[in-house]
């Protein structure tokens, strides 16, 4: 079931599970997740926030067609974002033995200590 390294493809007719995050996890789990860079200028203000995306996974294993949905409170965090979605990669579980390519709903969240917007940060982003 492994996906072979370094390969890429586009997948058309991917399912589209960005409504549920259970059924998503029914069909491939995450292999490599790469952690996103705080971004200096929004780290120095002590903003916290997150940005949630659209991506696909496909047959190959690989992250694709990350498209930005909101990112809060800044779009600072959209770029480092993206530069790590690019690096993820996923598993297909024994359910989806076919690697069939899916469509789903991530989120990552910035953090850090003593954010000035940290109750906001948290009530918005949550999920």
């Amino acid at each position: 079931m492994k996906c072979p390294v370094n390969s890429t493809t586009t997948d058309s007719g991917a399912i589209n599970l960005t409504q549920s995050k259970e059924e998503a996890e029914k069909y491939w789990v995450a292999l490599r997740l790469v952690t996103p860079k705080y971004p200096v200028s929004v780290a120095k203000n002590k903003i916290a926030g997150c940005s949630r995306f659209q991506i696909t996974i496909d047959s190959m294993c690989n992250t694709v067609n990350s498209v930005l949905l909101e990112s809060y409170p800044t779009k600072a965090f959209v770029t480092p974002s993206k530069a790590a979605l690019r690096n993820w990669t996923w598993e297909p579980t024994n359910y989806n033995h076919s690697k069939a390519p899916i469509i789903r709903t991530v989120q990552l969240d910035f953090y850090i200590e003593d954010a000035q917007n940290y109750e906001q940060a948290k009530e918005y982003c949550a999920v």
